[in-house]
This record gives C-alpha cells, sequence and structure tokens, in this order.
C-alpha cells in the first residue's frame, strides 16, 4: 500500500518486527533467544525508531555472536511458553525464536491491558538487563 502527501511518497511494508531485524543487522547487537535486540551496553531495554529515506547509505554489516550463549532464563520464566529457546539466525524468521501468538494469546488472560501489551517477565530476569 503506497499514498502521496504533497511531495512525500509514503509505502506501507508489514513485516514481523522489522526494527530488530534492522537492528540487529548493526555491528553493536543482536537478537537474543527472547526475540529482542540485546545490546551488551543495555541489553534488551533499548526503544528503537525508524527512518526512511532513498538516500544510499553504506552498511558495514558484521554479525555478531548471540550474546545468550547456553542461557535459558527468558525461555524458563515465559508463562506463554513463546520463546524457544533457540540462537536467532540472521535472515531466518522471527518466530523461530519467538512465538508472537503465544505471547499475545496469554496476555487476554489479564483483564485491563491494552492492545499490544507484555508481561515483560522475558526482559526482567535478561541477566544483560541488570544494573551495572
Amino acid at each position: 500500500m503506497s499514498s502521496r502527501l504533497g511531495s512525500l511518497s509514503v509505502s506501507q511494508n508489514v513485516t514481523a518486527n522489522p526494527q530488530d531485524s534492522a537492528a540487529s543487522s548493526t555491528p553493536r547487537a543482536i537478537s537474543g533467544k527472547n526475540g529482542l535486540l540485546i545490546t551488551p551496553q543495555f541489553g534488551s531495554k533499548v526503544r528503537l525508531a525508524t527512518v526512511l529515506t532513498d538516500m544510499p547509505l553504506e552498511s558495514k554489516r558484521e554479525i555478531l555472536e548471540c550474546l545468550c550463549g547456553s542461557c535459558t532464563i527468558c525461555r524458563d520464566a515465559c508463562p506463554a511458553g513463546a520463546i524457544s529457546g533457540e540462537i536467532y539466525v540472521p535472515g531466518a524468521p522471527r518466530d523461530t525464536i519467538f512465538d508472537a501468538r503465544k505471547c499475545s494469546e496469554h496476555m487476554k488472560t489479564y483483564k485491563d491491558i491494552g492492545r499490544g501489551a507484555v508481561c515483560g517477565i522475558c526482559m526482567s530476569v535478561c541477566p544483560y538487563n541488570k544494573c551495572k
């Protein structure tokens, strides 16, 4: 779907987790077993924003090794069973490591929770999110 707003052309591209996928191709971050972007400095406690441009940009893709290793804390803590515990393989669909449908269904068991809400347990137990 695309439309034109004055001289601004707007396109809508619907993908699962586009920001995390794009950000994990940067040199300082990787998708964790919880399906979230994890950085060595901030863990998964980061907010992502998107800037769309048609300007040519140089890509310096240096894929980092997953920081999770053999850790399964988030998988074991997930009340929905939405985290597979597998290590993310760059380019693989997100659902190989995280089942968003299971997470969403679990959240429906809570009352007065807004659309798109998550319990956040996977973030709260991640060792990379502990205060440094």
